[in-house]
């Protein structure tokens, strides 16, 4: 893959896309769609962002990573050779019908960029309207693998292939002949991680079995006896807070931790104590995968975004970086593309790499895949306080996906 060098949950992520789009592209097309109102005297980015609704706090993160991003291409001056980027934000609530009607407001509104959905059915209903306004589209961290390969000019940050588990085979190490156990939320999000534990570790030699249990499920004894049977030496599981700590507890209970050992996604700071207080002494021996956490690199653009949050008076966390890589992504296209064409402001990120906070990340032309580096870290306590310890920083060349979906198939 040849790429141009510059510098550089079980929440609900899912769903298909809302019937008011159709809707909303009327209305639309009634106003004259996006070319007809775009502002010569600025750039717009129209920011579809929950600041409302189940997923307002990785909203939030997201968002303080984008600005950050922003803040630091532009050197402070939110500005691309003299003209001003301005940002126009709108709450989507979390609904797919508010989300298409903001997005639909903000096309309206001039906006040659659409940025920003956490809930995945929002983030696809948004992504059509781009589609047929013909505008650039940079989904927040919404979870939805639908994204990728979707089209030209959609790219989202967080919607890794469905053989995007990679990092498991570097966190797992030499799994020929035993087995990993896999527990997961019985819908498309946990549906397609347990997917991808399989795609990645069965080909390396591993037995994989996996355990879809309801979304709704509050006492976890039933399937942690299940998971306690076949004598796993990897336990790992996409349920997040507050089912995945009962769940921790379950396995605790029925023994699974003493004869296998537990990986899993770490995501907000918040939960990090009570991870640790839920698997007590096995803690040690736990290995998490985590997509950026502050002083992860120490590279310039972690340290801004760290004085940013600072600034800001935001605690940064993964989703920050998120936010980032989109900024880097509109910033670039609205640099070096025609800002009325959508296709033309993608054609310029496509192959192309660049640093964030996270260490390089790459962007595969052929899906939009983008590739992320991540980091296996464990916790650790230090002055009352739980945080990851980095373990190994994995580069996102060694966890390209295979292409699922190109665009055009």
């Amino acid at each position: 893959m040849k790429l141009k060098m510059i510098r550089r949950r079980a929440g609900v992520r899912t769903g298909g896309v809302a019937a008011g789009t159709a809707l909303s592209l009327l209305a639309l097309s009634a106003c004259g769609g996006a070319s007809g109102s775009s502002s010569s005297d600025a750039f717009t980015v129209g920011m579809v962002v929950s600041k409302t609704g189940p997923l307002s706090t990785y909203s939030t993160d997201w968002e303080n990573g984008f600005r950050a991003g922003l803040d630091y291409l532009t050197h402070g001056k939110m500005e691309i050779d003299g003209k001003p980027i301005k940002l126009i934000e709108r709450d989507d609530t979390g609904d797919a019908t508010v989300g298409s009607n903001v997005a639909t407001n903000l096309l309206s509104d001039g906006a040659q960029v659409l940025v920003g959905p956490t809930s995945s059915p929002v983030a696809l209903a948004v992504a059509n309207l781009a589609i047929q306004n013909n505008v650039l589209f940079v989904a927040g961290d919404s979870g939805t693998t639908d994204l990728v390969g979707m089209d030209d000019r959609v790219f989202a940050p967080f919607g890794a292939s469905r053989s995007g588990n990679e990092i498991d085979a570097k966190i797992v190490g030499d799994v020929a002949g035993k087995t990993v156990a896999t527990i997961d939320p019985d819908y498309e999000f946990g549906q397609t991680q347990a997917a991808g534990v399989k795609a990645v570790l069965k080909p390396l030699g591993a037995t994989v079995k996996s355990f879809l249990e309801p979304t709704d499920t509050a006492d976890f004894t039933t399937v942690a006896q299940k998971v306690a049977k076949p004598h796993p030496d990897f336990v790992t599981t996409s349920w997040l807070a507050p089912g995945q700590l009962q769940l921790y507890r379950a396995l605790a209970a029925q023994g699974v931790f003493k004869e296998s050992h537990l990986y899993a996604a770490l995501m907000k700071s918040d939960s990090f104590k009570t991870i640790a207080e839920s698997l007590g002494k096995f803690v040690n021996d736990t290995r998490f995968s985590i997509a950026y956490f502050p002083g992860a690199t120490g590279n310039e653009q972690d340290l801004a975004l760290q004085k940013y949050g600072k600034a800001h008076n935001h605690t940064v966390e993964y989703d920050d970086s998120m936010g980032w890589t989109a900024a880097e992504i509109v910033y670039h296209a609205l640099t070096n593309g025609d800002a009325s064409d959508g296709k033309s402001l993608a054609k310029t990120v496509k192959d192309w790499s660049f640093t964030g906070p996270q260490g390089e990340v790459q962007i595969r032309g052929k899906d939009n895949q983008i590739i992320l580096p991540r980091f296996i870290v464990q916790l650790t306590e230090h002055n009352g306080q739980w945080g990851p310890k980095l373990v190994k920083a994995v580069p996102a060349s060694e966890l390209v996906p295979p292409v699922v979906k190109a665009i055009g198939q």
